[in-house]
């Protein structure tokens, strides 16, 4: 997605009007690091009354990057490390924290666990009916994401490596397309970022190779789908946004996070 297309507001964490004591700090980028930051702005506009947030349409890290050194946002927000093409001198980049990538199912699959070999097997196509990994006697709908996209380069170092997707995949450009096809396909299958949008519906999250996304399995490396959640912004950022930095790598945020089911980075 183009930064452009980031303009369009799609939240704002308080609902009066903004005027000229107000202060508006933008956030945009990884649609897998909103989740994250949505827990951090909310809990810092309740102290900071006079500041908003305006989460734009999400887009990929490489959108947060670019919106960032266009001046388009003053965040930008990253599920992965950046590419050596991507750091400048105009910009700084912080790790905040690591937050699961999750295999889940459509809630009538009735599975808790898969290996690798049959992850690959689904992946791949020679694995296409869940009756075949225990489940149901019915044909597996598999969802996807291209290959640019954070979930799938993950999926790809971790289990899939090089193998050829099955031709039948329904390819969604985001993850959270991803959950509203979960939600409503029964017998489906896909990745999906930690989300509060499991409150709406059901969703049965998968271990793989009987280690799940627990917090005492993340902080002990035994999980490895994870995002590295990051941000980007401005190599001198205006005072409000600077505010908001110290805020999130303070103990009171990192705190907040931690409570909230995050693995925090320890900071240098």
């Amino acid at each position: 997605m183009v930064v452009g297309a980031m303009l369009v507001l799609t939240s704002c964490t308080q609902s009066e009007p903004i005027t000229g004591d107000r202060q508006t700090i933008k956030i945009g980028g990884s649609s897998e690091a909103y989740e994250v930051m949505e827990i951090l702005t909310e809990a810092y506009a309740a102290e900071k009354k006079t500041i908003d947030f305006k989460f734009l349409q999400s887009s990929q890290t490489s959108g947060g990057v670019q919106g960032v050194k266009d001046g388009v946002i003053d965040i930008g927000l990253t599920s992965r490390e950046l590419t050596e093409s991507e750091k400048d001198s105009t910009i700084q980049y912080r790790a905040i924290a690591h937050s699961p990538m999750l295999l889940a199912t459509h809630e009538i699959v009735s599975i808790q666990n898969l290996t690798t070999e049959q992850i690959k097997g689904i992946y791949s196509g020679q694995i296409n009916n869940w009756q075949e990994v225990g489940g149901p006697d019915a044909e597996i709908i598999l969802l996807d994401l291209p290959e640019d996209e954070a979930d799938k380069q993950l999926l790809r170092q971790h289990y899939l490596g090089d193998i050829t997707i099955d031709y039948r995949a329904i390819v969604f450009s985001e993850d959270d397309q991803i959950i509203k096809a979960l939600l409503s396909t029964p017998y489906s299958i896909g990745t999906v970022a930690k989300t509060e949008e499991f409150s709406q519906g059901y969703i049965n999250i998968l271990s793989i190779d009987s280690i799940s996304a627990s917090p005492e399995n993340i902080a002990q490396g035994k999980y490895e789908l994870l995002y590295t959640i990051g941000m980007v912004f401005p190599d001198q950022p205006n005072p409000v946004t600077q505010d908001f930095i110290n805020y999130i790598f303070s103990e009171i945020g990192q705190k907040k996070l931690a409570s909230s089911g995050y693995a925090v980075i320890q900071q240098p």
